[in-house]
């Protein structure tokens, strides 16, 4: 495919390659947040062991979820907002 230079000021480039590739826009929350009214964010301030959360990431946290055997609880821990993970036994 032949790609058509253009000319902004005095630089010469060339199209992006990805142009063909532009789709919708999407939202992360059509895509993560299933109960709008019990989804928040919380900022991992540290690595969590055998969890898969690293440090500095966002975790989206649903607390209308039901709590089952396995399932990842997300708790805040005191006023400066600190987080950690665990998994239930219930």
């Amino acid at each position: 495919m032949l790609y058509k230079k253009h000319q902004i000021g005095d630089v010469m480039c060339f199209p992006s390659l990805a142009q063909d590739y532009v789709g919708a826009p999407f939202s992360l929350e059509t895509l993560c947040v299933q109960h709008k009214a019990a989804t928040y964010l919380i900022h991992s301030g540290s690595r969590m062991l055998n969890t898969g959360i690293y440090k500095d990431m966002i975790l989206i946290v649903d607390a209308s979820q039901k709590l089952v055997h396995g399932s990842m609880v997300v708790a805040e821990v005191g006023s400066l907002g600190d987080c950690t993970c665990t998994h239930s036994w219930a």
